[in-house]
Protein backbone atom coordinates (compact mmCIF):
# COMPACT_ATOMS: atom_id res chain seq x y z
CA UNK A 1 0.00 0.00 0.00
CA UNK A 2 0.93 3.12 -0.60
CA UNK A 3 2.53 5.64 2.47
CA UNK A 4 0.88 9.06 1.95
CA UNK A 5 2.24 11.80 3.28
CA UNK A 6 -0.13 13.54 5.45
CA UNK A 7 -0.48 17.19 5.55
CA UNK A 8 -0.18 18.05 1.40
CA UNK A 9 -3.44 18.92 -0.01
CA UNK A 10 -3.87 20.77 -3.26
CA UNK A 11 -2.63 24.32 -3.75
CA UNK A 12 -5.81 26.07 -4.73
CA UNK A 13 -6.49 27.55 -7.64
CA UNK A 14 -5.04 30.88 -8.83
CA UNK A 15 -7.64 31.66 -11.63
CA UNK A 16 -10.44 30.65 -13.92
CA UNK A 17 -8.42 28.23 -16.22
CA UNK A 18 -6.77 26.85 -13.67
CA UNK A 19 -9.85 26.10 -11.65
CA UNK A 20 -11.76 24.50 -14.86
CA UNK A 21 -8.44 22.08 -15.07
CA UNK A 22 -8.54 21.31 -10.91
CA UNK A 23 -12.39 20.44 -11.54
CA UNK A 24 -12.02 18.06 -14.84
CA UNK A 25 -8.77 16.61 -12.99
CA UNK A 26 -10.66 15.76 -9.55
CA UNK A 27 -13.43 14.26 -11.72
CA UNK A 28 -11.39 11.86 -13.44
CA UNK A 29 -12.14 13.65 -16.72
CA UNK A 30 -8.48 13.73 -17.73
CA UNK A 31 -5.07 12.01 -16.14
CA UNK A 32 -3.46 14.33 -14.17
CA UNK A 33 0.29 14.68 -15.03
CA UNK A 34 2.44 12.61 -12.81
CA UNK A 35 5.93 12.04 -12.04
CA UNK A 36 6.99 8.83 -10.78
CA UNK A 37 10.49 8.69 -9.25
CA UNK A 38 12.49 5.44 -7.94
CA UNK A 39 15.45 5.46 -5.34
CA UNK A 40 17.26 3.16 -4.29
CA UNK A 41 18.56 4.28 -0.85
CA UNK A 42 22.05 3.32 0.46
CA UNK A 43 21.76 0.68 3.67
CA UNK A 44 21.64 2.82 6.92
CA UNK A 45 20.65 5.80 5.31
CA UNK A 46 16.68 5.18 5.19
CA UNK A 47 16.06 7.21 7.89
CA UNK A 48 17.91 10.29 6.67
CA UNK A 49 16.40 9.40 3.13
CA UNK A 50 13.15 10.01 4.91
CA UNK A 51 13.80 13.34 6.48
CA UNK A 52 15.38 14.73 2.88
CA UNK A 53 12.01 13.53 1.47
CA UNK A 54 9.73 15.03 3.99
CA UNK A 55 11.76 18.65 2.83
CA UNK A 56 10.73 18.09 -0.28
CA UNK A 57 7.44 17.06 0.46
CA UNK A 58 6.61 20.07 2.91
CA UNK A 59 8.40 22.30 -0.32
CA UNK A 60 6.31 20.86 -3.12
CA UNK A 61 3.07 21.80 -1.69
CA UNK A 62 3.62 24.87 -1.54
CA UNK A 63 3.82 25.15 -5.37
CA UNK A 64 1.41 26.19 -7.57
CA UNK A 65 -0.72 23.32 -9.36
CA UNK A 66 0.47 20.40 -6.82
CA UNK A 67 -2.29 18.20 -6.10
CA UNK A 68 -1.19 15.51 -4.14
CA UNK A 69 2.31 12.74 -3.47
CA UNK A 70 2.58 9.36 -2.48
CA UNK A 71 5.97 7.48 -1.42
CA UNK A 72 6.08 4.03 -1.52
CA UNK A 73 8.07 2.26 0.81
CA UNK A 74 10.32 -0.94 -0.49
CA UNK A 75 8.58 -4.30 0.05
CA UNK A 76 11.35 -7.09 0.76
CA UNK A 77 11.12 -9.73 -1.83
CA UNK A 78 8.75 -7.16 -4.30
CA UNK A 79 9.99 -3.37 -4.30
CA UNK A 80 13.69 -2.60 -3.47
CA UNK A 81 13.35 0.98 -4.31
CA UNK A 82 11.48 4.07 -2.81
CA UNK A 83 9.11 4.89 -5.48
CA UNK A 84 7.88 8.85 -5.45
CA UNK A 85 5.09 10.09 -7.06
CA UNK A 86 4.04 13.68 -7.34
CA UNK A 87 0.76 14.75 -9.45
CA UNK A 88 0.17 18.41 -10.76
CA UNK A 89 -3.14 19.79 -12.60
CA UNK A 90 -1.01 20.41 -15.74
CA UNK A 91 1.94 20.01 -17.62
CA UNK A 92 3.15 23.01 -17.11
CA UNK A 93 2.69 23.27 -13.42
CA UNK A 94 4.93 19.91 -13.29
CA UNK A 95 6.85 21.60 -15.57
CA UNK A 96 7.97 24.41 -13.46
CA UNK A 97 8.41 22.12 -10.18
CA UNK A 98 10.98 20.02 -11.95
CA UNK A 99 12.42 23.15 -13.06
CA UNK A 100 12.73 24.35 -9.27
CA UNK A 101 15.91 25.54 -8.08
CA UNK A 102 14.42 24.94 -4.62
CA UNK A 103 13.94 21.63 -5.57
CA UNK A 104 17.51 21.18 -6.75
CA UNK A 105 18.77 22.49 -3.57
CA UNK A 106 16.72 19.59 -1.73
CA UNK A 107 17.57 16.91 -4.38
CA UNK A 108 21.63 17.48 -3.79
CA UNK A 109 21.32 16.82 -0.04
CA UNK A 110 18.69 14.09 -0.78
CA UNK A 111 22.06 12.33 -3.16
CA UNK A 112 23.88 11.26 -0.65
CA UNK A 113 21.63 8.82 0.84
CA UNK A 114 21.24 7.02 -2.61
CA UNK A 115 23.04 3.62 -3.90
CA UNK A 116 23.04 5.46 -7.31
CA UNK A 117 21.19 8.09 -9.45
CA UNK A 118 17.71 7.83 -9.27
CA UNK A 119 14.95 7.30 -12.41
CA UNK A 120 12.68 9.06 -12.99
CA UNK A 121 9.70 8.95 -15.60
CA UNK A 122 7.12 11.71 -16.51
CA UNK A 123 3.62 11.25 -17.79
CA UNK A 124 1.77 13.93 -19.15
CA UNK A 125 -1.79 14.85 -19.87
CA UNK A 126 -4.39 15.61 -22.23
CA UNK A 127 -3.04 18.81 -22.54
CA UNK A 128 -0.16 17.90 -24.80
CA UNK A 129 -0.39 19.35 -28.34
CA UNK A 130 -0.78 17.72 -31.78
CA UNK A 131 2.79 18.74 -33.05
CA UNK A 132 4.50 17.33 -30.13
CA UNK A 133 7.29 15.47 -30.96
CA UNK A 134 10.02 13.00 -30.00
CA UNK A 135 13.60 12.13 -29.94
CA UNK A 136 15.15 8.89 -29.68
CA UNK A 137 18.41 8.26 -28.46
CA UNK A 138 19.85 4.88 -28.56
CA UNK A 139 23.21 3.65 -26.93
CA UNK A 140 25.56 1.14 -25.91
CA UNK A 141 26.64 1.61 -22.30
CA UNK A 142 30.77 0.59 -21.87
CA UNK A 143 30.80 -2.54 -19.66
CA UNK A 144 31.89 -1.16 -16.48
CA UNK A 145 31.09 2.43 -16.58
CA UNK A 146 27.38 2.04 -15.66
CA UNK A 147 27.52 3.81 -12.65
CA UNK A 148 28.94 7.11 -14.17
CA UNK A 149 26.29 6.56 -17.24
CA UNK A 150 23.68 6.85 -14.68
CA UNK A 151 25.04 9.79 -12.95
CA UNK A 152 25.86 11.70 -16.07
CA UNK A 153 22.28 10.72 -17.61
CA UNK A 154 20.59 11.87 -14.78
CA UNK A 155 22.20 15.18 -15.07
CA UNK A 156 20.78 15.19 -18.51
CA UNK A 157 17.66 14.80 -17.45
CA UNK A 158 18.17 17.82 -15.25
CA UNK A 159 18.83 19.96 -17.75
CA UNK A 160 16.80 19.50 -20.13
CA UNK A 161 13.35 19.44 -17.84
CA UNK A 162 14.59 23.40 -17.55
CA UNK A 163 14.32 23.95 -21.78
CA UNK A 164 11.03 25.27 -23.02
CA UNK A 165 8.74 22.80 -24.46
CA UNK A 166 9.98 19.65 -22.78
CA UNK A 167 7.05 17.00 -21.84
CA UNK A 168 8.79 14.05 -20.14
CA UNK A 169 11.72 11.10 -20.74
CA UNK A 170 10.62 7.77 -21.05
CA UNK A 171 13.40 5.68 -20.47
CA UNK A 172 14.04 1.34 -21.57
CA UNK A 173 17.33 0.41 -19.88
CA UNK A 174 19.50 -2.45 -21.58
CA UNK A 175 18.26 -6.16 -20.88
CA UNK A 176 21.09 -8.59 -20.75
CA UNK A 177 20.21 -11.28 -23.91
CA UNK A 178 17.18 -9.46 -24.87
CA UNK A 179 18.49 -5.66 -25.46
CA UNK A 180 21.81 -4.03 -25.28
CA UNK A 181 21.59 -0.84 -25.90
CA UNK A 182 20.05 1.79 -23.52
CA UNK A 183 16.87 3.49 -25.21
CA UNK A 184 15.76 6.88 -23.73
CA UNK A 185 12.78 8.72 -25.84
CA UNK A 186 12.30 12.42 -24.97
CA UNK A 187 9.37 14.53 -25.87
CA UNK A 188 8.97 18.25 -26.53
CA UNK A 189 5.92 20.31 -27.30
CA UNK A 190 7.34 21.42 -30.97
CA UNK A 191 9.86 20.74 -33.16
CA UNK A 192 11.92 24.06 -32.58
CA UNK A 193 11.50 23.35 -29.32
CA UNK A 194 13.14 20.14 -29.52
CA UNK A 195 15.99 21.91 -31.69
CA UNK A 196 16.77 24.38 -29.52
CA UNK A 197 17.47 21.88 -26.56
CA UNK A 198 19.55 19.84 -29.03
CA UNK A 199 21.63 22.24 -30.54
CA UNK A 200 22.24 24.27 -27.23
CA UNK A 201 25.54 24.73 -25.74
CA UNK A 202 24.87 23.13 -22.72
CA UNK A 203 24.14 19.91 -24.32
CA UNK A 204 27.01 19.96 -25.76
CA UNK A 205 29.43 20.14 -22.92
CA UNK A 206 27.26 17.04 -21.46
CA UNK A 207 28.04 15.36 -24.89
CA UNK A 208 31.82 15.76 -24.38
CA UNK A 209 31.71 14.40 -21.19
CA UNK A 210 29.77 11.66 -22.14
CA UNK A 211 33.16 10.40 -23.96
CA UNK A 212 34.42 6.83 -22.80
CA UNK A 213 30.86 6.05 -21.05
CA UNK A 214 28.98 4.92 -24.07
CA UNK A 215 28.98 3.93 -28.12
CA UNK A 216 27.38 4.30 -30.94
CA UNK A 217 24.82 7.03 -29.74
CA UNK A 218 21.90 7.44 -32.65
CA UNK A 219 19.39 9.88 -32.13
CA UNK A 220 15.98 9.45 -34.17
CA UNK A 221 12.98 12.52 -34.37
CA UNK A 222 9.59 11.10 -34.45
CA UNK A 223 6.40 13.19 -34.86
CA UNK A 224 2.75 12.27 -35.04
CA UNK A 225 3.20 8.97 -37.32
CA UNK A 226 2.36 9.92 -40.86
CA UNK A 227 4.80 12.56 -41.54
CA UNK A 228 7.39 10.32 -43.10
CA UNK A 229 5.16 9.32 -46.04
CA UNK A 230 5.05 13.42 -46.07
CA UNK A 231 9.11 14.13 -46.48
CA UNK A 232 9.88 17.08 -49.26
CA UNK A 233 13.24 18.20 -50.62
CA UNK A 234 12.12 21.90 -49.26
CA UNK A 235 14.40 22.53 -46.43
CA UNK A 236 12.13 24.04 -43.17
CA UNK A 237 9.12 22.78 -44.94
CA UNK A 238 6.61 21.65 -41.78
CA UNK A 239 4.47 18.33 -42.23
CA UNK A 240 1.16 19.10 -43.55
CA UNK A 241 -1.89 18.80 -41.31
CA UNK A 242 -3.20 15.77 -39.59
CA UNK A 243 -6.43 16.05 -41.81
CA UNK A 244 -4.49 16.65 -44.93
CA UNK A 245 -2.51 13.86 -44.20
CA UNK A 246 -5.37 11.59 -43.87
CA UNK A 247 -7.20 12.46 -46.47
CA UNK A 248 -3.88 11.63 -49.13
CA UNK A 249 -3.36 8.22 -46.91
CA UNK A 250 -6.63 7.40 -47.92
CA UNK A 251 -6.39 7.83 -51.82
CA UNK A 252 -3.30 6.13 -51.51
CA UNK A 253 -4.40 3.63 -49.24
CA UNK A 254 -8.18 2.73 -51.26
CA UNK A 255 -6.71 1.98 -54.38
CA UNK A 256 -3.72 -0.09 -53.24
CA UNK A 257 -5.57 -2.34 -50.53
CA UNK A 258 -8.75 -2.80 -53.55
CA UNK A 259 -6.34 -3.37 -56.26
CA UNK A 260 -3.93 -6.14 -53.95
CA UNK A 261 -7.02 -7.76 -53.02
CA UNK A 262 -8.92 -8.02 -56.06
CA UNK A 263 -5.38 -9.57 -57.70
CA UNK A 264 -4.22 -12.06 -55.16
CA UNK A 265 -7.69 -12.48 -53.98
CA UNK A 266 -8.08 -16.00 -55.61
CA UNK A 267 -4.64 -17.28 -54.93
CA UNK A 268 -4.81 -16.38 -51.01
CA UNK A 269 -8.38 -16.61 -50.07
CA UNK A 270 -8.07 -20.19 -49.09
CA UNK A 271 -5.41 -19.55 -46.75
CA UNK A 272 -5.90 -18.36 -42.85
CA UNK A 273 -6.81 -14.95 -42.40
CA UNK A 274 -3.73 -14.52 -40.28
CA UNK A 275 -1.84 -14.99 -43.24
CA UNK A 276 -4.08 -12.89 -45.56
CA UNK A 277 -3.99 -9.85 -43.54
CA UNK A 278 -0.25 -10.40 -43.27
CA UNK A 279 0.59 -10.91 -46.98
CA UNK A 280 -2.00 -7.81 -48.05
CA UNK A 281 -0.28 -5.32 -45.18
CA UNK A 282 3.23 -6.29 -46.40
CA UNK A 283 2.13 -5.78 -50.05
CA UNK A 284 0.37 -2.64 -49.14
CA UNK A 285 2.82 -0.59 -47.24
CA UNK A 286 5.58 -1.39 -49.75
CA UNK A 287 3.79 0.21 -52.38
CA UNK A 288 2.52 3.06 -50.14
CA UNK A 289 6.15 4.09 -48.86
CA UNK A 290 8.08 3.70 -52.03
CA UNK A 291 5.34 4.30 -54.88
CA UNK A 292 1.95 5.18 -53.85
CA UNK A 293 2.72 7.87 -51.43
CA UNK A 294 6.55 9.79 -53.07
CA UNK A 295 3.96 10.24 -56.14
CA UNK A 296 1.28 11.49 -54.71
CA UNK A 297 3.15 14.00 -52.43
CA UNK A 298 5.00 15.41 -55.28
CA UNK A 299 1.23 15.85 -57.00
CA UNK A 300 0.06 17.57 -54.47
CA UNK A 301 2.54 19.44 -53.09
CA UNK A 302 1.01 22.25 -53.62
CA UNK A 303 -1.68 21.79 -51.37
CA UNK A 304 0.24 19.34 -48.56
CA UNK A 305 3.31 21.43 -48.21
CA UNK A 306 2.89 24.74 -49.69
CA UNK A 307 5.04 27.63 -49.37
CA UNK A 308 2.40 30.33 -48.17
CA UNK A 309 -1.10 29.41 -46.94
CA UNK A 310 -4.04 29.25 -49.53
CA UNK A 311 -7.52 28.96 -48.59
CA UNK A 312 -7.94 28.44 -52.59
CA UNK A 313 -5.59 25.76 -52.44
CA UNK A 314 -6.75 24.16 -49.73
CA UNK A 315 -10.59 24.07 -51.02
CA UNK A 316 -8.79 22.53 -54.50
CA UNK A 317 -6.70 20.58 -53.22
CA UNK A 318 -9.12 18.76 -50.61
CA UNK A 319 -12.01 18.65 -53.57
CA UNK A 320 -9.68 16.99 -56.01
CA UNK A 321 -9.36 14.31 -53.55
CA UNK A 322 -12.72 13.98 -52.68
CA UNK A 323 -12.80 13.70 -56.47
CA UNK A 324 -10.39 10.94 -56.99
CA UNK A 325 -11.88 8.99 -54.42
CA UNK A 326 -15.33 9.23 -56.16
CA UNK A 327 -13.96 8.39 -59.62
CA UNK A 328 -12.31 5.45 -57.59
CA UNK A 329 -15.30 3.98 -56.28
CA UNK A 330 -17.56 4.21 -59.04
CA UNK A 331 -14.64 2.29 -61.30
CA UNK A 332 -14.06 0.04 -59.11
CA UNK A 333 -18.45 -0.58 -58.67
CA UNK A 334 -18.40 -0.92 -62.54
CA UNK A 335 -15.04 -3.52 -62.45
CA UNK A 336 -15.43 -5.66 -59.25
Amino acid sequence: MPTLIRGLKPCPPRDISELANFDRTLHGKVPMPTVIISQKVLPGKHEEFREHQGAIGQLVKTQPGFVGMEVLEPVEGLQSEFVVVFRFLSDQTLKNWLASGERELLLQKLAVTLAEPPAMQVLTDGDRPAQAVSVVFTQRVRPGAEEEFLRWRNEVIQAQARFPGYLGIESFPSTPEVQEDWVDIVRFESAPEMEAWLASPERKRLLERKKGLSERLQERRLASGLEAWFTTTKKGTRPPPRWKQGLAVLLALYPTASLIAFALGPIINPWPLALRMLTTNILGVAVLTWVAMPLLTRGMAFWLAPQERSTKDDVLGTLLILGALAVLIVTFLLIF
